[in-house]
């Protein structure tokens, strides 16, 4: 099976993680993990390091996780799965 959420958010990126926190994991899965997160010299910057860092350790130990960032303009969270049926 294999299926794609993608979320967008304006200000903080844990607007779009709170959403796929409600996909369920599995043991089994494969998942590529995409985040663009817009450059700026600010200080919210390493606030969304901590953000991706806290979710990225929510995956199950034996999933296979592959992520990657990405500085866009557009703000989105990304995750593509694949589970074995």
């Amino acid at each position: 099976m294999i299926s794609t959420a993608s979320y967008s958010y304006k200000d903080n990126i844990d607007e779009a993680i709170n959403k796929l926190k409600k996909i369920k994991l599995q043991n089994n899965g494969e998942y590529l993990l995409l985040f663009t997160v817009q450059h700026d010299h600010s200080e919210e910057t390493p606030v969304e390091m901590v953000s991706i860092k806290n979710f990225i350790d929510t995956f199950p130990e034996k999933a296979t996780l592959y992520w990657n960032l990405f500085e866009s303009s557009d703000k989105h969270v990304t995750l593509f799965t694949s589970i074995s049926i």
